[in-house]
């Protein structure tokens, strides 16, 4: 049985670190990969102590099935989920509390996709084409 030595080296010892170098190679790559967790992100326009200050910049740092919790208050915004952020949650604070407002001026909100809208007011929305829910 050979050595390696400083100036050469047999192939004998060499084989054995490439095989189980190629087998974690092959369990990296072919292994599926875990489904990152979903996410819950939070809206406070009022007093600026959520992550986001409006429920759109919410929905845009997003990604598939994460939540965006939104504070108490009155939100006057053009919401927009697309059909490239599935399975997303709004989950207000109350139907009583948390108002998505249209101000009589634009419409409230437009769904490509698929999302589940809960615990919210829409009102005073204003369109030709649907003012408080718009699936597209």
């Amino acid at each position: 049985m050979l050595r390696c030595s400083t100036t050469t080296c047999s192939k004998r010892s060499f084989a054995p670190w490439a095989f189980l170098l190629l087998i974690a190679y092959l369990l990296g790559v072919m292994l599926p990969r875990r489904a990152q967790a979903a996410a819950t992100l939070g809206v406070n326009s009022s007093s600026g102590t959520g992550c986001y200050t409006t429920i759109q910049s919410a929905i845009d740092a997003a990604t598939s099935g994460d939540t965006i919790t939104i504070a108490a208050g009155v939100y006057s915004e053009f919401i927009q989920i697309s059909f490239n952020k599935p399975n997303l949650t709004l989950l207000g604070a109350g139907a009583n509390a948390t108002y998505l407002d249209g101000a009589n001026a634009h419409p409230v909100l437009a769904v490509t996709g698929d999302a589940t809208i809960r615990s919210v007011t829409i009102r005073n929305g204003q369109s030709g084409n649907g003012a408080g829910v718009w699936r597209i």
